[in-house]
């Protein structure tokens, strides 16, 4: 298999939308507390905001492209640390990981170790010494990927539903 990894191109913008769709159709698949949804609007509203942020953060989008279908993509900023961040938080330049969905039928070959590599290489050329990503907690096969990776559980958020204490 041999994948490409490339910078993301506005030519990308459907499929990306699409990828966007079913990272959160799979979210909305394993949310236990069924608090997540997906609204038809959800895909080309959320790549805006993604782009804006990408552009806002000095970040970057890789793409997976085999035999020239898109199979995966990984969203990464570099957003700057604030002063009030300084007040609670070691200086550093961190990296931090949006997003990352791998094609169904491409996940477990290594696409995503891949992209995560990529955007990690991005992080160091740009002198980031601390790299991020969030993961649902029922998001186990994410949490595998990014423990193998060298990523530590760091915190957790927590949530109660209130109506159910009646």
């Amino acid at each position: 298999m041999k994948v490409k990894i490339r910078e993301y191109q506005e030519s990308d913008r459907t499929a990306f939308v699409k990828f966007m769709e079913q990272l959160m159709d799979y979210i909305v698949s394993i949310d236990d507390l069924k608090r997540t949804r997906r609204m038809p609007e959800f895909g080309e509203s959320y790549t805006q905001r993604t782009l804006q942020k990408v552009a806002e953060n000095n970040g970057i989008i890789y793409v997976a492209e085999l035999d020239s279908e898109l199979v995966g993509v990984v969203v990464g900023t570099i957003p700057e640390q604030t002063k009030e961040d300084q007040l609670e938080h070691v200086p550093s330049k961190f990296g931090e990981v949006l997003e990352i969905v791998v094609k169904a039928g491409y996940r477990g070959r290594g696409v995503g170790t891949m992209l995560m590599n990529k955007l990690e290489e991005y992080f160091k050329e740009n002198n980031c010494n601390i790299s991020g990503v969030g993961v649902l907690v029922p998001n186990k096969n994410a949490h595998r990927l990014y423990s193998k990776l060298g990523y530590e559980d760091r915190s957790f958020y927590m949530t109660k539903d209130l109506q159910e204490q009646e």
